[in-house]
């Protein structure tokens, strides 16, 4: 209902509006589920327009935080919520994490430690034998029992090169050798 100041009487509410200030449909203060306030204090109801998502406690569309598409995402008891990307914007990456203890995913400008963003841009997990990549092939670490050359992971170093415990990298055998223990000539084999 809405204090209609010509008559001084109140007035009904247009169907979309539980609450509203006036006769139209932008008037509305709250809506009926399941649609949303599109705007705050007073706006229209309905879904929520692109860039914005449906704040289950508040009822109202709120603004996407670093998405261009997100939504709500709530644990099944309905205990905690939290925002969730869809879509994130083209310099962004969409990565799927944790909170409130939700399971979400969010827009980050590139992928944590593990992971690398694949052709959609989503994060994805690197591979064994890496332990931290930059593609599906390409590694940037390897996980401990490997050793890196190049951006490739090895059991064993290939014949050349010989293992350096320390910084968990191939190091090329001296120039007189074809394969080695160490990197010094008298450590051929």
């Amino acid at each position: 209902m809405w204090a209609d100041p010509v008559t001084k009487q109140c007035k009904p509410c247009v169907p979309n509006c539980k609450t509203c200030i006036g006769p139209h449909t932008n008037d509305c203060s709250t809506c009926h589920k399941p649609d949303f306030l599109k705007e705050s204090p007073h706006g229209e109801c309905g879904e929520c327009d692109e860039g914005t998502y449906g704040h289950s406690s508040t009822n109202i569309c709120v603004p996407c935080d670093n998405c261009l598409l997100c939504s709500e995402k709530c644990q099944a008891d309905n205990s905690a919520c939290a925002q969730t990307c869809k879509k994130c914007d083209e310099t962004l990456v969409l990565e799927t994490g944790v909170s409130n203890g939700v399971d979400i995913k969010h827009c980050p400008p590139e992928c944590h430690e593990g992971k690398y963003p694949n052709a959609d841009k989503e994060c994805v997990p690197c591979t064994t034998p890496c332990d931290t990549c930059s593609t599906a092939v390409k590694c940037k670490t390897c996980l401990e029992v490997y050793y890196i050359l190049g951006e490739t992971c090895y059991p064993d170093c290939p014949e050349g090169y010989t293992e350096d415990a320390a910084t968990r990298t191939c190091v090329p055998c001296h120039g007189t050798c074809k394969s080695c223990d160490g990197i010094e000539e008298d450590e051929c084999v």
